[in-house]
């Protein structure tokens, strides 16, 4: 388990703190994007309640992501499909952890938006307009949004 809380030793100078912390990990870690979209994305394949959806049979995937959890999130998308490319938009003054070279990672505003944001919404429509497919939006999870092209 990746440690959440980064200065867990300096906070914990007793074991009723320590066991505060160790639950608050647990906690955070259940939150994170992978743990929920274990529920949808399989090997190859989207499960959406008793639908479920092989992508083996499309020839490219595409994700779009937008939002302060989109490069992780598209990460763990990305670990399970085959993943094509895409174009992941955070929030400015922020490094993404995803790194893969068939992504653009691009940078907005937040909470409100401003040229850059502008900026990553042109590129999203140019992308999607050039790919000319059928688009399949498949969770929307607490505020976070992913969308995946397939053709």
């Amino acid at each position: 388990m990746l440690a959440q809380i980064k200065n867990f030793n300096v906070l914990a100078t007793n074991s009723d703190k320590k066991n505060a912390l160790l639950i608050l990990e647990k906690g955070l870690a259940a939150a994170t994007p992978d743990v929920a979209l274990q529920k949808i994305i399989k090997k190859n394949k989207l499960e959406l309640n008793s639908d479920i959806i092989f992508l083996s049979k499309y020839k490219r995937i595409f994700v779009i992501g937008l939002g302060k959890a989109a490069d992780l999130m598209a990460q763990s998308i990305s670990s399970k499909i085959n993943v094509n490319g895409g174009i992941i938009v955070i929030q400015q003054n922020t490094n993404s952890m995803f790194k893969n070279k068939n992504f653009e990672i691009l940078h907005a505003g937040h909470p409100l938006p401003n040229m850059q944001s502008l900026y990553a919404a042109k590129k999203i429509i140019k992308f999607l307009r050039q790919k000319k497919n059928r688009f399949y939006n498949f969770f929307n999870i607490r505020r976070r949004f992913i969308t995946c092209c397939i053709a």
